[in-house]
């Protein structure tokens, strides 16, 4: 009762109106240092990372996002998430928005554990995915030699590659000639989008 009470009076410290969804984040994370380890603080983890997606470190504006349903038909298709560093909080939502979805995915740092060669890994992801989504931002856009490796085997390849612009910032003139989803103003629909593109898109 005592904890319950100390993290409702915390949650009323933070609960300003337009801070709501940072609120709840830090409810949240309140709540599973007091639960500590166990099966209860797993199954809590666990339906926060399927059903709620909370953003309280990026630049982009976003804000607690429903998983999609699962999609029989996506066996085929392995999606590759290119992406700057400054905007991996972005990265991770659209990778358990497509995960809910069942399509399997590659991230860095999801993918390659310590003491792996990072470039070796990288490699051989390119080479086996199908399809690429490409975050866009001030720090990805016009170029940024990681990311630019990466989307540019892809186009090289032929490979489908989306475009989903998280933040304004200069296009490189390759990228402003394929149509991207604009996940600015509304990351939930632009995700939406996103997974039916993906649905839709012929494997390579």
């Amino acid at each position: 009762m005592n904890a319950a009470i100390t993290l409702a009076s915390f949650l009323i410290q933070y609960g300003q109106v337009e801070r709501g969804v940072e609120s709840l984040g830090m409810f949240i994370d309140q709540l599973l240092a007091n639960m500590g380890f166990g099966d209860d603080a797993d199954f809590l983890t666990d339906v926060i990372a399927r059903y709620k997606l909370v953003d309280k470190s990026s630049s982009v504006s976003t804000s607690i996002i429903s998983m999609p349903l699962p999609i029989a038909s996506v066996a085929d298709k392995y999606i590759f998430i290119s992406y700057a560093r400054p905007e991996r909080p972005v990265a991770e939502q659209v990778e358990r928005y497509i995960n809910a979805a069942r399509f399997k995915i590659f991230r860095d740092t999801t993918d390659i554990r310590v003491g792996e060669l990072w470039d070796m890994k990288i490699e051989k992801a390119l080479a086996e995915t199908t399809h690429m989504v490409l975050l866009l931002s001030a720090a990805s856009m016009p170029f940024r030699k990681e990311v630019y490796r990466e989307w540019f085997f892809f186009d090289q390849q032929r490979k489908p590659l989306v475009p989903l612009l998280v933040q304004d910032c200069t296009l490189h003139s390759r990228i402003a000639a394929i149509n991207y989803l604009d996940g600015r103003s509304d990351l939930a629909a632009a995700l939406a989008q996103l997974i039916k593109k993906l649905s839709q898109l012929p494997a390579h």
